[in-house]
C-alpha cells in the first residue's frame, strides 16, 4: 500500500469484449454502493494480456493517483480484479496500492442442480453476486430428469408424475429430484438461457450426468431395464430418496 486514496474519475473505453464486459461489471458493482465517477479522479483501465506471467488465473490491480489498471489473461479474472477493487473501496475512495492475486486451487467448483424455471433469475443472481465474489470458476450442473428429453418423452412425463405422487405421499421422490427443478421439467431453451449467462460471466460449465447408481429417473420411465431384487423390500419412510427403484 502507498499513501493516500483516489476516487474514480472515468472508465477507459475498450474494443475488447472481455475488457468492456469487466468494465460494465465494475460500473454496476460500484453503483450499488452509490459510487459514481466524479470526472476528476483516476481513470480505470482493464488490460487483457496473453503473457505467461498471468497464467494460472493471476490478476493484478494497480491503484495509482491518476490511473487504476486491472490486468489479467481472461474475462473471469478481469472480473475478479473488478470485484477486488470494489471490495477495497470505502465511501468512493480507493487506497493507492498494488495487489497481485492468484488462487491456490485451479478448480473452484460449485455443484448444483437445475433450478425451477421461476427460480432461474435467483440462480443468475447467485452466480453474479455470490459465486463470482467468492472466486468460483466452475459450475457442475446436474440435470437428471429435469431437462426435457425430446427423443424419450416418457422420461420427462414420468419424472413429473413421480413428483406429483411424492407430494401426495404415495411414493418417495425420484432420487435427486429436489435438485432437479423440484421435479418439474425445463425446456432446453430455459437451460440454454441459464448456461449462456453463466458462460458470459466466465464460468466453465461441467454437465453432470448421473451414473448407473442414480438413474431412477430413467428406470422410473422404463422399469424393464431396472435391476430388480428377487425379494421386494417395501420402504415405509416415504421421505427417503434412496428407495430401491423396483419398489415402485
Amino acid at each position: 500500500y502507498g499513501v493516500g486514496n483516489v476516487s474514480i474519475g472515468k472508465f477507459s473505453e475498450s474494443d475488447d469484449c472481455d475488457e468492456a464486459f469487466a468494465t460494465e461489471i465494475l460500473k454496476e458493482t460500484i453503483s450499488r454502493d452509490n459510487i459514481a465517477p466524479d470526472g476528476t479522479g483516476a481513470t480505470v483501465k482493464f488490460n487483457k494480456v496473453s503473457s505467461p506471467d498471468y497464467a494460472n488465473e493471476r490478476y493484478t490491480v494497480s491503484v495509482g493517483e491518476d490511473e487504476i489498471i486491472i490486468t489479467a489473461a481472461s474475462r473471469i479474472c478481469l472480473i475478479y480484479g473488478a470485484i477486488t477493487l470494489s471490495q477495497i473501496g470505502k465511501n468512493g475512495k480507493f487506497p493507492i496500492c498494488e495487489i497481485d492475486d492468484m488462487p491456490d486451487l485451479c478448480m473452484r467448483g460449485f455443484h448444483m442442480g437445475l433450478p425451477r424455471v421461476d427460480r432461474i433469475p435467483f440462480a443468475k443472481n447467485l452466480f453474479r453476486y455470490v459465486l463470482l465474489p467468492l472466486r468460483y470458476n466452475h459450475l457442475i450442473i446436474e440435470f437428471n430428469g429435469a431437462m426435457r428429453f425430446d427423443r424419450h418423452p416418457l422420461i420427462s412425463q414420468k419424472w413429473a408424475e413421480a413428483e406429483e405422487k411424492f407430494r401426495k405421499g404415495l411414493q418417495p421422490r425420484i432420487q435427486h429430484s429436489e435438485m432437479g427443478a423440484d421435479g418439474t421439467v425445463l425446456e432446453k431453451s430455459d437451460v440454454r438461457d441459464l448456461i449462456d449467462y453463466a458462460r458470459e460471466l466466465g464460468f466453465e460449465i461441467i454437465p453432470e450426468v448421473q451414473s448407473f447408481g442414480h438413474v431412477q429417473y430413467i428406470t422410473n420411465a422404463y422399469p424393464e431395464i431396472a435391476e430388480v431384487k428377487k425379494k421386494e423390500e417395501i420402504q415405509n419412510d416415504l421421505r427417503l430418496a434412496d428407495a430401491h427403484p423396483d419398489t415402485f
